[in-house]
C-alpha cells in the first residue's frame, strides 16, 4: 500500500484539490429554502429519472431525463446508505415545490455521487497512461482535470461524468488487451464497453471501437473469431440486462421521444443561430477552445497531427492508431447533432484528446532542454487560470440573488409583474420563481403575467432574462418584438444584473450557448 502511495506521489494532490473545488461549491444552484428547482435544470430532471426507475421500473418517464438505465440506478443505490442514517427521504418530495431543505440534502448526496466518478474517471487516466506510456501521467493529468468542461460537469448531478468513466475504462480494457492479447481480457473490454453505452446512449461508438480494437490488437484473428463472437454477445448482454432493461422486460419507457429529441429536434432548432460563420467554424474555433481550454485544445491538434503524419503514416503504430480511430468514430457521431454537440455532448472527445496529447508528449521526452520543460509549465499553468474560474464564479452570489434583493427593495408588493413562458427556465430571480410557483395555490408577494409581443395588455413591469443572448446569438424573434414594442409603449430600463465574467477567457453569450453553466442577466423595464 505504501509502495502504491509513493509511485504515484502526485496524482493525490490532484484528487484533494478537484474534490475541493467540487465540494466548495457543492450547495450552487440547488433547491434550498430560498428557490425551488435547480439553477441548471437537466440536473432536477436526473434525480427525477432516479426516483421514477425505484418507483415505476423507468426513468423514461415525462418529466424525468429519458435514455438508459444504469446510471438512474447506481445514482439510486448510492443513496442507500444516506436514507438508512435517515439523512434523506426521495420518497417524501410529492411535488418540486415540497420540502425543499430535504430537496437540497438530496442533491447534494446525489453530487457527491458525481464526485465519486469523477475521481475515479482520473484514478483510471492516470493508470491507463502509466501502463502504456513512456511517460509520467501527471501533465496528462491536469490538463484533464483542469479543462473548463470537466470542472463545471462535475459539479452536477448528471450521467456525463459517469460517463466517461466507463469509457476511460473500457478504453484502459482495450489497451491492456494490446498487450496480453488473451480472450480474457478482450472479454473485460466487451464488459466494460456495454456498461458505457448502459450509462449513456452518446457512447454507442464505443461498440465499434470494441470490434476494431479485436482486429488491431488480436493475433491469429481467424484462430481466434469465436472470441471476437462472445465478446459481442457479452456487450449486448450487458447493454441489454442493465441499459434497457424497462423497455426489454418490463416493457416500459419511451425512448422514441429519447432519440427524437436529440437528433431530430434539437439540431433543427439551431438552424437559426447567428454566430458569424458556419457552424462548424463556430464549434472548432470559437467554441472547443471555451470548453476544452485553449492549451489543451490547441496542443491536442498538434498532437493529432503528429500522430497521423509521423506515426500513422510512417511507423503504423498501433496504439497511435487506435487513438485516431477512437476520436474519429466519437467525433463522426457528433456530426449528425450540429450545434447541439456542444457542451456536455463533447465531453466524450476529451479522454481522446488527453490520450493523443500523451503520445505526442511521449515522443518529445527525449528534449531535455529546461526551456521545453518551462513552456510545457507554463501552458498547463495558463490551462488551470482558465479553467479555475468556472468553480471560482459559483462562490460569488449569483445575478439571480441580488436582483431578488433589489426587487422586494424597490418594486411594492402586490404589483404586478410581467414574465416569458416559461419562468422555470427563464432563469429569473430566485424570490419571483419562488412566489411564482408558490404563489399559485396561495396568495404571493406579486402577481404575475406571462407576456409575449402578442399580449394585449402588458403590466407596467416587465422582467427579461439574456437579452443579448437571445437577440444576437440565438435570433429569438419573439423576444426581438417584445423589446421592439417596450421600447414604442416607453419602458425604461430600470437596473440590469450582468454576471462578473472578467476571468473568463470568452464573453457571455458564448459562455452561456456552451451549456456548462447556467449564467443569467436580468433586465428589468418599468413604463
Amino acid at each position: 500500500m505504501k509502495r502504491i502511495f509513493w509511485e504515484n506521489i502526485y496524482l493525490w494532490p490532484i484528487l484533494l484539490f478537484y474534490s475541493f473545488l467540487m465540494l466548495l461549491v457543492i450547495d450552487w444552484g440547488i433547491p434550498n429554502v430560498n428557490h425551488p428547482f435547480n439553477y441548471h435544470m437537466d440536473e432536477w430532471h436526473q434525480m427525477q429519472a432516479v426516483r421514477d426507475l425505484f418507483k415505476y421500473g423507468t426513468n423514461n418517464m415525462e418529466g424525468a431525463a429519458h435514455g438508459p438505465v444504469l446510471q438512474f440506478f447506481l445514482g439510486g443505490i448510492f443513496l442507500v446508505p444516506f436514507i438508512l442514517i435517515r439523512y434523506i427521504d426521495p420518497f417524501s418530495i410529492s411535488s418540486s415545490l415540497q420540502n425543499l431543505v430535504m430537496q437540497e440534502r438530496i442533491f447534494e448526496v446525489l453530487r457527491l455521487n458525481t464526485l465519486l466518478f469523477g475521481v475515479t474517471s482520473i484514478i483510471v487516466l492516470w493508470k491507463t497512461i502509466k501502463d502504456n506510456f513512456n511517460i509520467s501521467p501527471l501533465i496528462p493529468v491536469l490538463l484533464f482535470t483542469f479543462s473548463p468542461i470537466w470542472l463545471s460537469l462535475s459539479n452536477y448531478f448528471k450521467y456525463d461524468i459517469a460517463l466517461i468513466f466507463w469509457i476511460l475504462l473500457a478504453v484502459w480494457a482495450m489497451l491492456n488487451y494490446h498487450k496480453r492479447p488473451i480472450l480474457k481480457n478482450f472479454l473485460f473490454a466487451s464488459f466494460f464497453s456495454g456498461l458505457a453505452l448502459s450509462a449513456k446512449a452518446s457512447a454507442v461508438p464505443i461498440f465499434p471501437i470494441l470490434i476494431f480494437s479485436y482486429f488491431l490488437f488480436s493475433k491469429g484473428i481467424r484462430k481466434n473469431i469465436t472470441g471476437l463472437i462472445l465478446g459481442i454477445a457479452i456487450f449486448f448482454v450487458t447493454f441489454t440486462t442493465l441499459g434497457i432493461p424497462d423497455l426489454l422486460f418490463l416493457k416500459k419507457g419511451d425512448y422514441f421521444v429519447y432519440f427524437y429529441d436529440n437528433l431530430v429536434t434539437s439540431p433543427t432548432a439551431s438552424n437559426d443561430f447567428i454566430l458569424g460563420a458556419p457552424w462548424y467554424i463556430y464549434i472548432l474555433f470559437t467554441h472547443y477552445p471555451l470548453i476544452f481550454g485553449i492549451v489543451l485544445y490547441l496542443f491536442s491538434l498538434v498532437s493529432i497531427f503528429f500522430l497521423i503524419y509521423k506515426k500513422l503514416l510512417n511507423s503504423r503504430n498501433k496504439t497511435a492508431i487506435f487513438i485516431l480511430v477512437s476520436l474519429f468514430f466519437f467525433s463522426l457521431s457528433l456530426l449528425a447533432l450540429r450545434l447541439e454537440l456542444r457542451g456536455n455532448r463533447s465531453l466524450v472527445l476529451l479522454p481522446f484528446l488527453i490520450l493523443s496529447i500523451t503520445f505526442f508528449l511521449q515522443e518529445i521526452k527525449r528534449i531535455k532542454k529546461i526551456p521545453a520543460y518551462a513552456l510545457i509549465t507554463f501552458l498547463v499553468a495558463v490551462q488551470v487560470i482558465q479553467s479555475v474560474p468556472y468553480v471560482l464564479f459559483k462562490t460569488q452570489l449569483d445575478t439571480k440573488q441580488v436582483s431578488s434583493e433589489w426587487i422586494t427593495k424597490n418594486i411594492n408588493k402586490g404589483l404586478t409583474i410581467g414574465l416569458q413562458p416559461v419562468p422555470i427556465y427563464q432563469g429569473i430571480p430566485d424570490f419571483l420563481l419562488k412566489d411564482y410557483y408558490f404563489g399559485q395555490k396561495q396568495t404571493g408577494y406579486y402577481r404575475y403575467k406571462l407576456v409575449d409581443y402578442k399580449t394585449k395588455e402588458l403590466p407596467d413591469i416587465i422582467l427579461l432574462t439574456n437579452t443579448n443572448y437571445n437577440k444576437n446569438l440565438i435570433n429569438n424573434k419573439d423576444e426581438i418584438k417584445l423589446l421592439e414594442r417596450l421600447s414604442k409603449e416607453g419602458y425604461k430600463l430600470q437596473n440590469e444584473f450582468i454576471p462578473n465574467l472578467n476571468f473568463f477567457f470568452s464573453d457571455f453569450n458564448n459562455i452561456l450557448f456552451s451549456g456548462l453553466f447556467p449564467v443569467t442577466d436580468i433586465s428589468i423595464y418599468k413604463k
